[in-house]
């Protein structure tokens, strides 16, 4: 894929991920209302939890099972948002925003340490399943 497209996918489809996910950021990374603030929580979660240990291994193999269905539902959300847009360019957006999460996840970690309270949060595990069906379907996402 040439530059030009990578950078027009992220003045399109990207926009909507990367500003709800500034916006998580700015509000301290809460669960949240969007299908978006809900995939933010969840990656800063996974990498918290892989980088400090993992004290319920049946838990983060669920929690990590449910992640993959807050995925498909950005997905979802993205195409009825972008129906221009093909798969495979909606998952590289997804994929920038995951490497995104992963380094900054992993920044605070190593800055603040695994014990602080900002990366405790960020390492308790929550029911996925129960926030995703809380949230509105897919194309009723308000900016």
């Amino acid at each position: 894929m040439c530059l030009r497209k990578v950078l027009a996918l992220g003045l399109g489809a990207g926009v909507a991920l990367a500003a709800a996910g500034a916006m998580a950021e700015n509000k301290g990374a809460e669960l949240g209302r969007t299908v978006f603030d809900l995939f933010d929580r969840g990656a800063t979660s996974i990498v918290a939890v892989s980088s400090c240990g993992v004290d319920d291994q049946a838990g983060f193999t669920r929690f990590r099972a449910d992640f993959a269905k807050v995925a498909d539902a950005v997905t979802a959300e993205l195409q009825k948002m972008n129906p221009d847009r093909s798969r495979d360019e909606l998952a590289l957006v997804i994929g920038f925003r995951l490497a995104h999460l992963e380094a900054s996840t992993q920044k605070a970690v190593t800055s603040a340490g695994c014990d602080s309270p900002e990366i405790r949060k960020m390492r308790t595990l929550f029911d996925m399943q129960e926030r995703l069906a809380q949230l509105p379907p897919a194309g009723t996402h308000t900016h």
